[in-house]
């Protein structure tokens, strides 16, 4: 894989004109095609390190490119970034479906392009770093990563392991098997509450660990309602936080 070639597939001169600059000032290369099946014949030829791909595409759109790539063995592992024009909710929950790493609305900041694609290339690497693909074991801090953006990766990838987190004298744990969660325990809450609480961490520790687990399920929802509820809880969270800043 080229780490540092980035794939765009838009039809849309601004975004591409607004993203290339500052992908290329940051030392990446930067391929385009404007519709989707050009793009599944380049990323099948190059294996870009990431590709970022409008939702609303000619010939394949944006998702069923996403969901191609994702049923390919030797391409799944690429982190795929959508752009939307449109925050519907119904769109978001395809995104998912699809198997995306993350939906940017557009017009998309560069900079908050930059720090997610820098953060799914980084992941990428240190997993290969540390094991195949199939079997890798990684950590970090909260700050820079996510928690949604923990079990997207982990649900995208089918992985199989326990998600430790850590923060002060607190310790959680979620248990995925072949990308599902299928329990997590933080102190006394259990299921989707303990994931909810420990969601709200932005400081702390991660680490994940693989294997299978023989524990009992304590989840209800699928992965994907969980992913969803918490989306909605980080929209939430910054609108208040823009509200008080307004305050």
């Amino acid at each position: 894989m080229a780490q540092k070639n980035i794939l765009i597939v838009s039809n849309d001169d601004t975004t591409v004109a607004r993203l290339k600059s500052p992908l290329t000032l940051a030392g990446y290369t930067v391929d385009t095609v404007d519709d989707g099946k050009s793009a599944l014949e380049r990323i099948r030829h190059q294996s870009p390190a990431a590709i970022a791909s409008e939702l609303r595409l000619p010939e394949m759109d944006g998702l069923e490119l996403c969901w191609v790539v994702r049923n390919q063995a030797d391409l799944r592992h690429i982190p795929f970034l959508i752009l939307s024009s449109s925050d519907d909710k119904e769109i978001e929950l395809n995104c998912y479906r699809s198997g995306a790493d993350a939906l940017l609305i557009k017009p998309v900041s560069a900079r908050e392009f930059l720090i997610r694609l820098e953060v799914l290339v980084s992941r990428i690497q240190a997993g290969r770093q540390n094991g195949s693909p199939n079997s890798i074991a990684f950590d970090g801090q909260l700050g820079e990563f996510l928690l949604l953006e923990l079990i997207q990766w982990l649900h995208n990838n089918n992985k199989s392991g326990r998600l430790w987190l850590s923060k002060m004298y607190e310790r959680g744990s979620i248990l995925f098997d072949d990308g599902k969660i299928v329990m997590a325990r933080l102190g006394d809450l259990e299921g989707e509450s303990a994931i909810y609480q420990m969601f709200g961490w932005r400081a702390g520790k991660f680490e994940f660990e693989v294997g299978q687990g023989f524990e009992t399920s304590n989840i209800k929802k699928s992965t994907i309602e969980i992913l969803l509820e918490c989306s909605k809880r980080m929209d939430e969270q910054q609108f208040y936080q823009a509200d008080s800043v307004r305050l």
